[in-house]
């Protein structure tokens, strides 16, 4: 085996090339995976080719220029603002902005010293109104957040009957999405609330979905630009589909997966073999910044997976078995990946998680507590 590079040296090992001798299941390799010749690129929604034996691209060339509708999350708005007071100041003035996408007339109030509830509201403040309240919750709607609504609310109801006009539509606008748990709540809520008041309308929340198709449709590109700091649609890499002959079931990340319950590894799979060659274009052009920003982005990545790994332990002390925290860790891969814009070195959210696949081949992280225990295996059995 050729001596390990200085990226490998500096960040672990990237990818091994096969030698004369080695066998198939060398930690760290891009081995043989049999997959239908049939598959598809499901993050673009392009059928791939079906020769055999290729790596079928799901786009014309590396760095293809094409539309990068990055969906909106409350990490790309503390980014673009600075900060998380800054962003919270930041998201009631862009719920504004999207609401007069749909409502030209749209205005919001001065406080003095309070704004009656009102964030952005559409008619008349002496006759009839519709309401938009905007709060910044980016964690839960938990009872602190269940009971900022209900004051919002109240306070809203309140100024309403003394300032003698009806509300007709209150709507909650928020940044993340609710759970099962917090979207049973808000429904039982807003129905007892319009039960209460006659005449009052209170629709599902704009959540993040919701802000994202507004922010993203093309009559949002100057709030796009205003409260994201979005400019020119970056370049992004082709994703690439592992040739049919490639093998992965005996990888460590593949045992990881497969030791915490993941159940399905063809996306796992893509994701690791897109991140492996992105790593070995990044290591043989050997160009000094792309090489400081693949290290950072491992860092990055495992102390992600760090926290949420020390959380997940935590919480349960005697659990071996951590099931929420590979979906954490994924969904926070691909939140923080959304706040870059750039992303470093042309990535999709495809390269992002599959570093993480890579950190965990390396034996540095897992999806168990005790996932040293099945890499010091896997390396005796190997």
């Amino acid at each position: 085996m050729a001596a390990h590079s200085a990226l490998e040296r500096k960040t672990g090992p990237v990818y091994r090339r096969s030698s004369p001798g080695d066998g198939d299941a060398g930690r760290g390799r891009l081995n043989p995976h049999r997959r239908s010749s049939q598959a598809k690129c499901a993050p673009q929604g392009i059928t791939a080719s079906t020769q055999p034996n290729r790596h079928r691209t799901c786009l014309s060339s590396a760095h293809s220029h094409i539309r990068y509708q990055v969906s909106f999350t409350h990490h790309a708005l503390i980014h673009a603002a600075g900060g998380e007071e800054e962003a919270r100041a930041r998201f009631e003035k862009m719920i504004l902005a999207l609401v007069r996408i749909q409502h030209p007339t749209v205005r919001n109030l001065r406080p003095a010293p309070g704004d009656w509830g009102i964030d952005a509201f559409v008619g008349e403040l002496d006759d009839q109104i519709s309401v938009w309240q905007a709060k910044f919750f980016i964690n839960e709607i938990g009872s602190a957040q269940k009971r900022q609504i209900r004051e919002a609310f109240d306070q809203l109801m309140s100024k309403a009957t003394e300032e003698g006009f009806t509300v007709h539509f209150w709507t909650l606008c928020i940044p993340i999405q609710m759970s099962p748990a917090e979207t049973k709540w808000f429904d039982t809520w807003r129905r007892g609330k319009q039960r209460e008041h006659a005449g009052l309308t209170i629709p599902p929340a704009w959540d993040r979905d919701k802000v994202s198709a507004l922010l993203f449709s093309p009559e949002g590109a100057g709030a796009r630009r205003e409260f994201l700091n979005l400019e020119a649609e970056p370049k992004l890499r082709a994703l690439v589909e592992p040739p049919a002959e490639k093998q992965f079931d005996e990888m460590l990340f593949i045992k990881q997966l497969r030791a915490a319950r993941i159940i399905e590894l063809t996306a796992p799979k893509r994701e690791f073999f897109n991140a492996e060659l992105l790593a070995r274009e990044v290591q043989e052009k050997a160009v000094p910044d792309e090489m400081r920003e693949l290290v950072a982005e491992r860092m990055d990545v495992h102390s992600i997976w760090s926290v949420a790994f020390n959380s997940a332990c935590g919480n349960d002390p005697s659990a071996v078995l951590l099931p929420a925290l590979y979906d954490r860790v994924m969904t926070e891969l691909r939140a923080t990946h959304a706040a870059r814009n750039p992303p470093p070195l042309g990535m999709r959210p495809v390269h992002r998680l599959g570093t993480m696949h890579q950190v965990v081949d390396t034996g540095e992280a897992g999806w168990r507590r005790d996932f040293d225990e099945i890499t010091k295996v896997h390396r005796e059995d190997t």
